[in-house]
């Protein structure tokens, strides 16, 4: 699939108050995050969130990016929250979150809980800036047209990058301090 916008941006729309009150929330809930028992895979802490506030929060800019990116993709609901710390050599190397054969070739993650329906449109909040660690660069693959590409517009604190799910991307490894992160993820029956 060929798309004119591969990702939309929203520089430092959570105030700085907001992250760190998450960021607080989420450190108390953090354990090693597995995928698929690969550590060259991940390496982060991870704890799953339901705050209806960041859902609230959050939502308006994911029914705007997908109207904006002229994607208009169906979905109906958003799973839990993914609240992350990478800290001094952690990463997510290249991975897809969603697409239509998603359950079939990453025998990693269950269906269960989604009765059915694929991540259709990724959500990642940046809850630091930058300036407090080094490395982490979240990157895409836009393939041969495209090639790799660093989303530097999710650097500032507070910022939204928001991306077809089915597109990979990674998190560079962190070469100083640590990198918060919020991921959500919007599902819907899957692809027509």
């Amino acid at each position: 699939m060929h798309l004119k916008v591969p990702y939309v941006h929203y520089r430092s729309v959570i105030s700085s108050q907001i992250c760190d009150e998450i960021v607080d929330d989420g450190r108390k809930r953090l354990v090693e995050a597995r995928t698929n028992k690969q550590q060259d895979v991940r390496k982060s802490q991870v704890a799953w969130l339901t705050d209806k506030r960041i859902y609230d929060l959050v939502l308006p800019y994911i029914k705007d990016a997908n109207q904006k990116a002229g994607w208009n993709w169906f979905f109906d609901r958003i799973e839990p929250i993914q609240f992350t710390k990478y800290g001094l050599n952690q990463f997510y190397d290249w991975h897809p979150d969603g697409g239509s054969d998603f359950l079939s070739v990453y025998k990693n993650q269950s269906d269960s809980g989604k009765n059915g329906k694929v991540r259709k449109i990724t959500v990642t909040i940046n809850l630091v800036d930058s300036s407090q660690y080094g490395g982490g660069d979240l990157q895409f693959d836009l393939g041969a047209s495209g090639g790799v590409k660093t989303c530097d517009q999710i650097k500032p604190k507070g910022s939204i990058v928001i991306f077809p799910s089915f597109i990979p991307h990674r998190v560079k490894p962190i070469t100083k301090g640590i990198r918060y992160s919020l991921v959500m993820w919007a599902i819907g029956k899957p692809w027509q």
